[in-house]
């Protein structure tokens, strides 16, 4: 506790448990756990004081609060990255949030235009929140294909189950359809990836979670393709050594 006053440590143990309690239902349970969520806010974000921290606690995007809330026990490391990288994704939300439906519908049938698969091929795609490209119907204009979604099994990690029907979904974590249950990938020939920026060089930002970023090196030989939408695209991206590039990316045309 060197260097973390007692009113500072109760301050940001409010923060984390009305963080996590509003936000996913969840709190840290017992006083070791609140101990770890302050001293990992502090740790991860070099802040010493309560305002410092509560500043730091801003920046930091729902998906980071939510591993530093719920689970203290994980080992988050913050790279000198990690605030630009949160800058970048509050700007490219707010312009996804700018999308109508109409204007998603539309560019999610472009990129499933250019979506074509061999027959037999193992490929994962996505369910994608409200803002991200909608693809599921793919799975019916190509029933030939063995399709693979992911399903969270823990914090920021995620297997790729096989799945035949958009009726043997349900909705799972952070809201988002996944499997009840499936045969769980070991080779997939194509990788269907979301994401919150990409360069045309094939760099992707991710939510912050690290799921994809920990599920990729999974499969070596698995062609990863990145889709979004032309607000998603930047110029360049602050790229840490556990990022993973596109082999390819697809961007939607969006009407004027």
């Amino acid at each position: 506790m060197a260097g973390i006053s007692k009113s500072d440590y109760f301050a940001i143990e409010h923060i984390a448990d009305k963080f996590s309690q509003k936000t996913f239902g969840l709190k840290p349970t017992t006083c070791e756990q609140r101990l770890k969520v302050v001293l990992t806010i502090f740790r991860a974000t070099s802040a010493r004081t309560k305002q410092e921290t509560l500043l730091a606690w801003q920046t930091l995007d729902d998906r980071q609060k939510y591993y530093l809330a719920i689970h203290p026990y994980c080992s988050i490391k913050m790279s000198s990255n990690t605030f630009s990288k949160a800058a970048i994704r509050k700007k490219i939300r707010l312009r996804l949030k700018q999308l109508n439906r109409l204007e998603i519908t539309e560019a999610s049938l472009d990129i499933l235009s250019q979506l074509k698969f061999p027959d037999g091929s193992r490929v994962a795609i996505f369910a994608g929140l409200s803002c991200e490209p909608q693809l599921l119907e793919v799975i019916v204009s190509q029933p030939n294909v063995k399709w693979h979604l992911p399903k969270v099994s823990g914090p920021g990690e995620m297997n790729f189950l096989r799945f035949e029907k958009i009726e043997e979904l349900s909705l799972g974590a952070f809201k988002i359809l996944e499997p009840d249950h499936g045969v769980k990938a070991t080779h997939l020939d194509f990788m269907i990836c979301p994401g919150v920026a990409f360069t045309r060089e094939g760099h992707r930002l991710g939510q912050g979670g690290g799921f994809y970023d920990r599920a990729i090196p999974r499969f070596p030989k698995t062609k990863i393709i990145g889709v979004g939408f032309e607000c998603q695209v930047v110029d360049q991206l602050p790229i840490d050594k556990h990022d993973c590039p596109m082999d390819q990316i697809i961007i939607a045309s969006m009407g004027t």
